[in-house]
This record gives C-alpha cells, structure tokens and sequence, in this order.
C-alpha cells in the first residue's frame, strides 16, 4: 500500500507541474506549435533518464522513492497521448510538414536528453564516489577519526563505511 501511494503522490505532482509548465510555455510562444508538449516530452525524458540510471546505480533511493519519480512523476509529467493528439491535430490542420518536424523532434530530442541523464547521472555518481574515496581513508580524515560532521557527511551520500 505504501507503494499505491508513493506512486500516486507522485504521478499527482507530476500531472500538475506538466499542466503549469505546458500552459507557460505555450502561453509564451503561442499556439501555433505544441511548443509546451513538446518541452514536456523533452525534459520529462531527462528527467526519467537521469532517475533510472542514478536510482540502478547507488543506495541513495528507495524503492518506494524510485516509483514515486519515475513511475508516479514522470508517468504524470510526460506526455505522450497528448503528442499523438496535437500531431494527428497538426495534420488535419494541413500542416503536414509542421507534424513531421514536430514526431521527429519529439522523437529525436527526448532520446538524446535521455542520453544527457543517463550521463549526468553517470557523472554524478563518479564525482560522488571520488568524493566519498578521498575524504574516507581508511576512516581517517587528514589523519584524524571521522568525526560525527564526517559520519553524517557519509550518511547523506548514502554510502556506509564497512566495518573492520
């Protein structure tokens, strides 16, 4: 049950923040083009990128916390019913050319920001554990026991200094 939640938390916030930033966007480059659909699908797809490969590869999130992101968020953020819609709209309209450029670019841009989060999160685990290796030698900071500071430190990263 706790997981039922997680995810529908989840997919609340991220139906919500997709609504608010499609209608910006679109608010500010006009109707013309599904430019907030599009914005969506792009970094919606960065963001699901970056959450699966972080979460695969490090401690630093629950199962629970992993639903509630990719399934429950970015399932409620992303938005691919309304792209199939606005293209099949773009056509109808005549615009066939507009609908091309519109399914290759959503097609395209959204694999290559999921690129850049598997990339960024990649990076962000190597800065992580380079971090962690050179303020934890052998339990000693600059000679000195790690102190509480140090241990709470570790804690936060999530990484847990094995035990002699």
């Amino acid at each position: 049950m706790k997981l039922f939640w997680a995810i529908a938390v989840g997919a609340a916030a991220g139906g919500v923040s997709r609504f608010y930033l499609a209608s910006a966007i679109q608010q500010r480059f006009g109707a013309s083009f599904p430019w907030g659909t599009l914005a969506i699908n792009i970094t919606g797809s960065l963001l699901l990128g970056f959450l699966i490969r972080y979460a695969m590869a490090t401690p630093a999130i629950s199962a629970e916390v992993r639903a509630m992101l990719t399934v429950g968020f970015c399932g409620g953020y992303t938005t691919f019913s309304s792209y199939s819609y606005e293209t099949l709209v773009l056509i109808e309209e005549g615009q066939a050319g507009r609908a091309v450029v519109y399914s290759l670019g959503s097609v395209v841009l959204a694999l290559i920001a999921t690129f850049v989060g598997f990339t960024l999160a990649r990076e962000l685990i190597a800065f992580r554990q380079h971090f962690v290796a050179h303020l934890c030698v052998d339990r000693k900071i600059v000679g000195k026991e790690i102190s509480r500071v140090g241990r709470q430190l570790v804690d936060a990263f999530h990484l847990r200094l094995a035990e002699p």
